[in-house]
């Protein structure tokens, strides 16, 4: 049988000050939309393969924050291959999606972001930063509560959130900072990842849920970034001569 390794790759988080507690669950959707070369120049929309690859792929994730920090995580999920045979030969799908944990410090403005990746954990030690927000007149109910839409200013990447004055924590999903409010939609890398509120139940979080994570090698977001383009570049070597895998990855 022939393989196909799929892996997201998530951009690294920051989060910003939670002002009151509650939890959030999100959904993280990824478009795919996979039209690139492969490193042997092969495109993909002419090969085989294009018609078997899904659109997208989600995922769940949680929020929990209160007045001093928040934590924002992946729910476990287990990712079991997809068996696929188009009459030209069996193939087994793997798509490894983004595995996080991230939390936020106020008091020291510190973020650890915990990042699974190709089967190791790594601790991203940064300092919390804001990102320059626009907030439009453009209104919506999201959940019960009145939102409204915000779009980035200090990237060529279009990011569009909608968050609720309601609930005053100045947090969100995905790292996503600097609103007078709770994020409860966001539209990331020029529509590349879509992040929705499933549920939101506020009050008091039980004490040893908001804390840092311990697992994994410390080590700064410039070198992770480093690392995971050094490991792509050695798992593409270790099957690049393999006619029955594949390997494509992917970056929201």
């Amino acid at each position: 049988m022939k393989n196909l390794f799929i892996i997201l790759i998530a951009s690294l988080p920051f989060l910003s000050n939670a002002q009151n507690s509650g939890t959030v669950t999100y959904k993280e959707t990824m478009y795919l939309k996979i039209n690139m070369e492969t490193e042997e120049g092969e495109s993909l929309q002419k090969n085989e393969l294009a018609g078997l690859l899904p659109d997208e792929q989600s995922w769940n994730t949680i929020l929990y924050f209160d007045d001093e920090a928040s934590l924002y995580k992946t729910e476990e999920k287990e990712e079991a291959p997809t068996n696929i045979d188009n009459g030209g030969g069996a193939f087994s799908i793997k798509i490894d999606t983004p595995k996080k944990t991230i939390y936020h410090n106020k008091k020291e403005n510190k973020v650890l972001s915990q990042e699974h990746f190709m089967g190791k954990d790594f601790l991203i030690v940064s300092e919390g930063k804001e990102k320059q927000w626009k907030v439009t007149n453009e209104q919506k109910i999201i959940k019960g509560y009145l939102s409204f839409k915000a779009i980035s200013t200090d990237e060529e990447k279009e990011d569009e959130v909608w968050f609720t004055p309601s609930i005053s924590a100045e947090t969100g999903p995905f790292g996503i900072i600097g609103l007078p409010g709770l994020v409860l939609e966001a539209t990331l890398n020029d529509g590349k990842l879509k992040i929705e509120a499933e549920g939101i139940q506020l009050g008091e979080i039980e004490e040893g849920i908001i804390v840092p994570p311990t697992k994994g090698k410390k080590i700064s977001p410039e070198k992770f970034e480093k690392l995971q383009e050094e490991k792509i570049k050695e798992f593409r070597r270790q099957y690049q001569n393999d006619d029955d895998s594949k390997v494509i990855i992917i970056k929201g």
